[in-house]
């Protein structure tokens, strides 16, 4: 059954710089998927979590902002809505 794909491969195989966008946009996911994952671990979230834990992100996403700039469009949608939730608060 493979054998039916095999003629394909080469068209449908991701280039080099497919690769490096992959990476940047899983490099900027990774961030809030983390916060996430460290929040969830408290029993008692408290504002005074959330605050730093906001600005960390803002900092990863800048020094990622300028690391991949062929998504700092979406960083930067990203960072808007965070501020967006931080303004809330």
């Amino acid at each position: 059954m493979l054998d039916d794909f095999h003629e394909m491969t080469p068209t449908y195989l991701p280039a080099e710089n497919d690769w490096e966008l992959l990476e940047g946009v899983k490099a900027a996911l990774d961030v809030p998927h983390l916060l996430q994952q460290c929040l969830s671990a408290e029993k008692t979230l408290t504002l005074c979590d959330f605050i730093p834990a906001f600005e960390a992100i803002f900092g990863k996403w800048e020094a990622l902002r300028q690391e991949y700039p062929y998504i700092r469009t979406a960083i930067s949608a990203g960072m808007d809505k965070l501020e967006d939730h931080i303004n809330v608060i």
